[in-house]
């Protein structure tokens, strides 16, 4: 049994990650007037969304920068 304090550690945590990996990238345009923010997470799942193909890949690098 782990600590019943661990999963709120872990989200806590992982917001910071993903604030500080988002900087100041905006919204991401999915077209038709809708927009969603670059970074989604679940749990230990994370799902990067932008409009480009090299703003996902700088979201990515900064990424790798924060966790190693």
């Amino acid at each position: 049994m782990g600590c019943t304090i661990s999963p709120m550690l872990f989200v806590m945590a992982l917001e910071v990650i993903l604030k500080a990996a988002e900087g100041r990238t905006g919204h991401a345009n999915l077209g038709g007037g809708c927009s969603m923010p670059p970074l989604k997470a679940f749990m230990d799942d994370t799902t990067v969304i932008c409009s480009k193909e090299d703003e996902t890949r700088r979201m990515l690098k900064r990424l790798d920068v924060l966790v190693a």
